[in-house]
């Protein structure tokens, strides 16, 4: 089955799938295992470049 952009269920091919992926997420079979960093926000929030160290001087 091809799924295209302007069908009605997009990005699923049915609504069935769409409510397996869901319930898969709901109970945790899903997960994002780390935080996303988008530079854009830490760079406003003034951590830009911070790097693995976190931008702390530890000497």
């Amino acid at each position: 089955m091809l799924v295209r952009a302007g069908d009605e269920d997009f990005p699923f091919c049915s609504d069935r799938c769409r409510k397996i992926d869901l319930g898969k997420w709901a109970s945790g079979a899903y997960k994002i295992s780390s935080p996303v960093i988008d530079p854009d926000v830490l760079e406003d929030l003034g951590l830009g470049g911070a790097g693995r160290g976190g931008g702390l001087d530890e000497s």
